[in-house]
């Protein structure tokens, strides 16, 4: 798939609209509620946000606050009160919900009412005749297909792009050198229709879809026919990661995200030893371990837990850096026990300066060391309070 710059712009601009969102969410605290939360009879409610990792999670239940959660597959089939964030490979939202939802997944189908904005990067976006968004949507990936109702406007991005139900306002489509945006016989746009792609021809109308305002083409420069960003896509792809195990982090574990922070800033020297040792010394050993029979399953799970232990690394380097900053330089902005803010500052900070050319490459790599000595320590410390 070769998004071009108009397609990276409107990913760009849904992807800070949700760290927003997962900021705050990222509370304790229930987001506000609709006056009366559908309910079927006999249906279990969930009190406060609905937060989980797992492979298949479907939620049945009615949630009377925000979903925050990563899986493989992701099925929502009761009402939510407020967002519904997902890092998943299937998502499929049968139930109502009454904030806004967004999501990261290789496809994504809504069957349902959602109150405010719909946000998705993926592979396939489908939006069924039964669905509704109150607000805007905003959808990028290889195929999108909107056969809803929409109130607000619309921005999607894809190499197939198919409209069969209505928009109320505007709409605005970037295309692939390769796309088409279909609209079909059932489609109704309201506004204006704005699309840009190589050629005019890109767009296909079928004879009774009616558009309410004008039509225009805008064509791809050269500089966007020659430069694909699938690698910008990727990183966007992993902070979303990042946030999302961040979020879980904040809410399970926030007292072991303290232990590694006070690990890094008070044991420096020792952590950045133990780090460096880790980092060398633990490759070797699985290594070794494979070249034994009796050791490849501890080898295994030994290179499991190192690879975790690298990708965990970041969300510790964007947490510590991210509150020290924070306390040194927005000291007037109070923070409340349980706060993403700072995780997002970190990551930030951490990616400018690990793209910082040549030498970007070695700060990372400091980093990583100091944060795995750090983890190693903490992990040390809690077996000695067992024995």
């Amino acid at each position: 798939m070769k998004l071009r710059l108009a397609t990276f712009l409107v990913l760009i601009f849904a992807f800070i609209f949700s760290l927003t969102s997962v900021a705050l969410a990222s509370g304790i605290t229930a987001t506000s509620t609709p006056e009366a939360l559908p309910v079927s009879e006999g249906q279990a409610v969930f009190e406060g946000n609905y937060i989980k990792a797992g492979n298949v999670i479907d939620i049945k239940e009615a949630v009377n606050g925000d979903v925050i959660v990563a899986g493989s597959s992701v099925t929502i089939a009761g009402p939510v009160a407020g967002d519904v964030i997902v890092v998943a490979n299937m998502v499929k939202i049968n139930g109502p919900v009454f904030g806004s939802v967004r999501v990261l997944a290789n496809s994504l189908e809504i069957d349902s009412i959602v109150k405010k904005n719909v946000w998705v990067l993926g592979n396939i976006t489908y939006l069924s005749p039964e669905s509704q968004v109150g607000w805007d949507v905003y959808a990028g990936g290889s195929n999108v297909e909107l056969n809803g109702v929409v109130f607000g406007q619309a921005h999607l991005s894809g190499e197939t792009v198919v409209i069969g139900g209505e928009v109320n306002k505007d709409v605005y489509v970037a295309l692939d050198t390769t796309g088409e945006l279909t609209l079909k016989s059932s489609a109704k746009i309201n506004g204006n229709l704005t699309y840009q792609s190589e050629k005019s021809e890109q767009l296909v109308k079928e004879d009774q879809a009616t558009i309410g305002g004008t039509v225009k083409n805008d064509p791809l420069s050269e500089d966007q026919k020659s430069n694909p960003i699938d690698s910008i896509f990727y990183y966007i792809w992993q902070l979303f990661a990042w946030l999302m195990v961040a979020v879980v982090l904040l809410n399970l574990a926030p007292k072991f995200l303290e232990q590694v922070r006070d690990a890094q800033l008070k044991e420096t020297k020792k952590s950045l030893l133990y780090g460096f040792l880790i980092l060398l010394l633990t490759p070797l050993s699985i290594l070794l371990l494979f070249f034994t029979l009796i050791g490849i399953p501890l080898a295994i799970l030994l290179l499991v837990f190192y690879l975790a232990s690298l990708f965990l690394a970041k969300i510790f380097i964007a947490h510590t850096l991210g509150l020290w900053l924070w306390e040194n330089l927005l000291p007037k902005f109070k923070l409340t026990k349980i706060s993403i803010w700072p995780l997002v500052l970190g990551m930030i900070v951490y990616l400018l300066l690990s793209s910082v050319p040549i030498l970007g490459f070695f700060i990372k790599i400091v980093l990583i060391i100091w944060t795995l000595g750090a983890l190693a320590l903490v992990i040390k410390q809690s077996f000695n309070q067992l024995k």
